[in-house]
C-alpha cells in the first residue's frame, strides 16, 4: 500500500482476462489517434486566436478587452466549488468501460449536471451582492457601472453553461474519444470567431465578445450531447441507482479535486483581477494578450491529456505502477519537448512576435509574455502528475503541492505588486508554479516507485541544453536588427521568418548533440502526427534528430 496523505486507498483491482484486454484497447492506436487529432485541433485553435485577437482589440480597444478578461476571471471563481464532475465522469467512465458496463457514466453525468444547475440557482443571490459591490471599483472610460454589472451577470450564466458542457464531455474523454472532443472544441471556436467577427463589424463592441462566448458554449453542449448519444447511448441516467461504494469513492475523489481546484484558482486564476485592481484595466489587457501568446505552449504539449483514459484503464485492469510509470515518463518527455519547441520561439522572439501579431508593441508585453511562458513551460510536468493521480483515484496526493503554491504566490504577490506592478504579480505565479511542480513530481515519483533522475533529470538536462542556446541566439539576433522591425507588422513578419529558421536550426542541432531523442521517440511522434503532416516526416529525417542512428 502506498501512503497517500490521509486519502483512503482503494483495494488494488484484480482483473479478468477480458478486463485486461479492455484496458489494452485504450493504448497504441487510440493514443496516437487522440494525439494526432489534438495536435491538428490545437493548430487550428492557435490560428483562430492569432486572427481574432488583433481584430477584437482594434475594434473594442485594449481597456475593454482587459475588462472582459477581468469579468471572465472573476465569475469563473464559482468553479472553485466544483468537485471535479468532469474528471469524475472521465475517470470512473474509463474504469466502467473496462468492466463492460457504461451505465455509471450516464448516472454520474446526470448527478453532475443537476449539481451545476443547483449551484447556479443557489449562488445567484451571492452573485448579485458581489456584483453590486465590485462593479463600482472597476473604472473604464465611457463604461458605466451598470454596464459592468450586466457583463458580470452574462459572464456568470456563461460559466454555468460551460460547466454543464464539461461534465458531459467527460464521457468522451473517459471512453478514449478525446479526438472527437477536440473536433467539437475546434468547431465551436470557429462559431465563436464567426459570431465575434459579425458582432464587431456591426458595431456591437464589447457585447460581441459576450454573444460569441455564449454561442460557443451552447454549440459545444448541443453537439457533445448528440455525439455522446450516438456513440454511447443516451448520456443521462438515474443518479439514485449509483452504488454506495461508488458514491463514497466519487465523494472522496471529487472532494480532493474540489480542494485542489480552489487552491489552483486562488493561485493561478487571480492574476487578471489583481492586476486590474492594483494596476489598471489596460495592464490587464496587456496580461491577456501576453497570456494568449504564451499559452500556445501547453496547447501543443498535450501528450498527458491523451494518456488519461489509457492510465485509468491500465489501473482498472490491475497492471500496477510500473506500466503507468512508463506511460508517465514518456508523456513527460514528449510533452516537454513539444512545449520547449514552442517556448524557444516565444521566449526568444516575443518582441517581434507581438508586433507581427498585433501590429504594434505594448509596454511590458515582452516581459509579461516571457514570465508567463517560462512558468507554463516548467509547469508541464504538473499535467502528467495530475493525470497520474486522476487515473489512480488519488487526487488528494497533490493537495500539499497546491497549498505550497498558494502560500508562495500570496506572499510574493503581496510583496511585489505595489513596487513592481504587473511583473510582480506574474513573478509570484511563476515561483508558485515552480514550487508546486517540483513538490508534486517528487510525490508522484514515490507513488510510482521511480527516482527523480528517471522521471525528470535524465531528459530535462539535455532538453535544456537544446532550448537555452536557441533562445539566446534569437535574442542576440534581435539586438542587432534594425529598430524598424518593432515599428510595423510588415518589417516584423520579414524579420520573424529569418528568426524562425535560425531558432529551429539551433534547437534541432541542440537536440541531436544532447542525444535527447531516440529513434523510438521519433517513430512514436511520427505515428502521432496527423496524416498529411506524417507524410512530410520522411525516414531520412531520423538521423538529423538522433545522433548515432543509421538507416
Amino acid at each position: 500500500m502506498w501512503n497517500n496523505d490521509g486519502v483512503t486507498e482503494a483495494a488494488e483491482p484484480t482483473p479478468s482476462a477480458q478486463q485486461f484486454a479492455r484496458g489494452m484497447e485504450h493504448r497504441g492506436g487510440r493514443i496516437f489517434t487522440n494525439s494526432a487529432v489534438m495536435t491538428t485541433g490545437q493548430i487550428l485553435v492557435v490560428l483562430i486566436g492569432l486572427v481574432m485577437t488583433p481584430v477584437t482589440i482594434s475594434y473594442v480597444g485594449l481597456a475593454l478587452f482587459g475588462l472582459w478578461g477581468i469579468v471572465s476571471t472573476a465569475v469563473s471563481y464559482i468553479t472553485v466549488i466544483d468537485p471535479g464532475f468532469g474528471g469524475v465522469v472521465a475517470r470512473f467512465g474509463a474504469v466502467d468501460r473496462v468492466s463492460g458496463d457504461g451505465s455509471l457514466m450516464a448516472r454520474l453525468t446526470t448527478l453532475g449536471t443537476l449539481a451545476w444547475l443547483g449551484i447556479g440557482l443557489i449562488f445567484t443571490p451571492v452573485m448579485v451582492l458581489f456584483v453590486h459591490v465590485f462593479s463600482h471599483h472597476i473604472h473604464v472610460a465611457g463604461v458605466p457601472a451598470s454596464t459592468v454589472a450586466s457583463l458580470f451577470y452574462w459572464g456568470y450564466g456563461f460559466i454555468i453553461l460551460e460547466a454543464i458542457g464539461n461534465v458531459l464531455n467527460g464521457q468522451l474523454i473517459g471512453t478514449g474519444a478525446l479526438w472527437l472532443s477536440t473536433i467539437i472544441d475546434v468547431s465551436s471556436r470557429l462559431v465563436y470567431a464567426g459570431v465575434l467577427l459579425v458582432g464587431v463589424l456591426s458595431g456591437a463592441g464589447l457585447w460581441a465578445l459576450v454573444l460569441a462566448s455564449f454561442a460557443q458554449a451552447l454549440i459545444t453542449l448541443i453537439v457533445t450531447f448528440c455525439a455522446t448519444w450516438k456513440r454511447l447511448g443516451f448520456p443521462y441516467g438515474d443518479p439514485r441507482k449509483i452504488e454506495r461504494s461508488v458514491v463514497r469513492d466519487s465523494i472522496r475523489f471529487g472532494g480532493w479535486t474540489q480542494v485542489t481546484g480552489i487552491l489552483d484558482t486562488l493561485t493561478y486564476g487571480t492574476d487578471s483581477v489583481v492586476i486590474g485592481t492594483f494596476v489598471s484595466p489596460a495592464a490587464t489587457g496587456v496580461y491577456a494578450v501576453a497570456g494568449r501568446l504564451a499559452r500556445q505552449i501547453p496547447f501543443f504539449a498535450n501528450s498527458p491529456q491523451a494518456t488519461l483514459p489509457a492510465m485509468s484503464a491500465a489501473f482498472a485492469a490491475g497492471e500496477g505502477p510500473s506500466g503507468m510509470a512508463r506511460m508517465a515518463a514518456r508523456a513527460n518527455r514528449l510533452a516537454c519537448l513539444l512545449g520547449a519547441a514552442i517556448a524557444t520561439m516565444i521566449l526568444g522572439c516575443a518582441p517581434i512576435l507581438l508586433v507581427a501579431w498585433l501590429g504594434r508593441s505594448y509596454p511590458q508585453a515582452d516581459l509579461a509574455t516571457c514570465i508567463i511562458a517560462f512558468g507554463l513551460l516548467v509547469g508541464i510536468p504538473r499535467q502528467t502528475g495530475g493525470v497520474t493521480i486522476y487515473a489512480m483515484g488519488r487526487v488528494g496526493y497533490g493537495a500539499r503541492a497546491r497549498v505550497l503554491a498558494f502560500v508562495v504566490n500570496l506572499v510574493v504577490t503581496l510583496a511585489l505588486v505595489m513596487p513592481f506592478g504587473m511583473p510582480g504579480v506574474l513573478i509570484g505565479t511563476l515561483l508558485a508554479t515552480i514550487t508546486s511542480t517540483a513538490y508534486l513530481q517528487l510525490r508522484v515519483n514515490q507513488l510510482l516507485g521511480i527516482t527523480a533522475w528517471t522521471s525528470t533529470w535524465n531528459w530535462a538536462i539535455p532538453l535544456a541544453c537544446a532550448t537555452v542556446p536557441a533562445i539566446v541566439i534569437d535574442r542576440l539576433a534581435i539586438a542587432v536588427l534594425p529598430a524598424s522591425t518593432t515599428l510595423g507588422r510588415g518589417p516584423a513578419i520579414t524579420a520573424l521568418i529569418g528568426l524562425t529558421g535560425l531558432n529551429y536550426l539551433v534547437f534541432v542541432i541542440g537536440l541531436r548533440l544532447s542525444r535527447f531523442l531516440t529513434a523510438d521517440d521519433v517513430r512514436y511522434v511520427r505515428r502521432a502526427l496527423p496524416g498529411p503532416v506524417r507524410r512530410l516526416a520522411r525516414p531520412w529525417m531520423v538521423p538529423m534528430l538522433v545522433r548515432g542512428h543509421t538507416q
